[in-house]
């Protein structure tokens, strides 16, 4: 495809198939239909933004790294000439130095955003205590309303928790079947499965 094509965005938004998958990050359009089955993140997410302008989320979610545009950049098609919503300016020197320190603070801590010991004690000991916490109010602590209760109020906080924690991570784009939190949270829906599945037993 020659690289001094010009598209409109109601050309882009036509091209969202994975045969013709087409995305614009910063006013330059990109065919990312080869490239599908090798994105990191994952095939799905790259099918949802076929035929969209994703600047932003690109730009959240490679922010550390410029190997994500140096691999789109082998993907060049043309320029997008029309949008169909506002466009943002370049990011400004707030965004750069606070991204820099973060960063700096990963680096230096020899930490991974992305995978963590500390990610994956909250990944299974929440989902764990839910569990633990349906049981103790349905067997253990069947004798005490009061100490039903406060299991129940327990296990409804952790199942909070795992909602803006586990279902959140899993949800990510970045985190995918590649990656630990998908698999967490599927053993997360495995585990409720089991205990509604033998609180029908016990029920009957």
């Amino acid at each position: 495809m020659s690289t001094n094509r010009k598209f409109s965005w109601e050309e882009l938004s036509s091209l969202n198939q994975k045969h013709n998958a087409h995305v614009a990050v910063r006013g330059k359009v990109y065919d990312v239909s080869q490239f599908l089955s090798r994105h990191p993140g994952g095939t799905d997410i790259l099918i949802m933004a076929a035929g969209k302008d994703v600047t932003i989320p690109f730009e959240c979610y490679h922010t550390f790294s410029d190997r994500a545009l140096k691999t789109l950049n082998k993907y060049y098609a043309g320029e997008l000439v029309s949008n169909k919503y506002p466009t943002f300016p370049e990011f400004g020197s707030f965004y750069t130095t606070t991204r820099d320190r973060v960063q700096k603070y990963f680096e230096s801590t020899n930490q991974d955003p992305k995978n963590s010991p500390w990610m994956w004690l909250r990944y299974f000991t929440m989902p764990a205590m839910m569990v633990f916490l349906w049981f103790a109010q349905m067997f253990w602590l069947r004798h005490s309303i009061l100490l039903s209760c406060v299991a129940a109020v327990f296990m409804g906080w952790f199942s909070a928790l795992s909602a803006m924690v586990n279902h959140h991570d899993a949800s990510g784009p970045p985190l995918t079947s590649r990656c630990g939190s998908t698999t967490a949270y599927h053993l997360q829906l495995k585990l409720v499965e089991e205990s509604v599945a033998s609180s029908s037993v016990s029920s009957n």
